[in-house]
């Protein structure tokens, strides 16, 4: 949890290819973090994303071709920078970050406060997120704006020489266009059919009915989300196993939750699997 700037970067390089070429993703990162003085270190991303493909766009297509698909291609460029200060036993991280596409644009402020306790064994963070962005799709032409507020409590404890837990509570909140722009609801159903002439119910094509329209969700959203990992180091086997526990709750009546075991394990001194 200290502080300490290595004055390195990092290149990574992603290919997503689905079969028959349904859908490929491509994706450049630089990563680098600079130390700028004994107590204060630069870190910053700059991410780009290139995807092509086509796409199902929820609509019912015409009977025997299958799912409705619309071809597409965009690119993202995102990234963020932070700096973190050290002044005694507490350390302060602001966070800029920005990320734009053809359909979503979004731009975020963060801060983070780690504080020690205990000879250094107790970590105490607090933290505040807020992100402005803007959405647009399908069946939104026009950029619609949504706002996500996030406050973060989180307690780092060592355990002893090679063990430590960490436990994080977030809440969220966001309002404003929350629907996904390119997501349809089929409606179908069967009309009456004809029979005898009758004036009062001249009845109905029998074939089904078939429309599609845009989702509409609701404009606001509170969410919790609770994270609990314990982490542990085996000195003979030069090995480490971290287990983590994720719940989340909405008021959308949404429960999720998510259980990672991540193995370490260093074979000699250049490679760690």
């Amino acid at each position: 949890r200290r502080l300490h700037g290595e004055n390195r970067a990092a290149y990574r390089y992603e290919d997503y290819l689905e079969d028959g070429d349904r859908m490929r993703v491509q994706t450049h990162t630089v990563w680098f973090e600079y130390e700028l003085h004994q107590k204060v270190a630069l870190r910053g991303q700059y991410v780009n994303d290139a995807i092509s493909g086509a796409t199902p766009t929820g609509g019912p297509g015409l009977p025997g071709a299958g799912v409705e698909k619309v071809r597409l291609e965009d690119e993202r460029n995102a990234g963020y920078v932070e700096a973190g200060f050290r002044i005694g036993r507490t350390l302060t991280t602001p966070q800029i970050a920005y990320s734009e596409e053809s359909d979503y644009r979004s731009i975020g402020l963060a801060l983070t406060e780690a504080i020690e306790f205990n000879q250094r064994n107790t970590t105490l963070s607090i933290g505040i997120a807020h992100n402005n962005d803007a959405v647009r799709g399908f069946w939104q032409p026009d950029f619609r704006s949504k706002r996500t507020t996030d406050v973060l409590l989180g307690l780092n404890q060592i355990l002893g020489p090679r063990t430590f837990v960490t436990v994080n509570l977030t809440l969220g909140y966001s309002e404003g266009y929350l629907t996904d722009p390119y997501k349809g609801v089929n409606v179908s159903f069967d009309l009456p059919p004809f029979g005898p002439y009758d004036p009062r119910n001249p009845g109905l094509d029998a074939s089904p009915f078939i429309t599609n329209g845009p989702e509409n969700r609701p404009r606001e959203r509170f969410r919790q989300v609770l994270l609990a990992s314990l982490s542990h180091h085996f000195d003979r086997l030069k090995a480490g196993v971290e287990f983590s526990q994720r719940l989340h709750h909405d008021d959308w009546g949404i429960w999720a939750g998510t259980s990672t075991l991540a193995w370490h394990q260093r074979l000699g001194r250049r490679v760690l699997v």
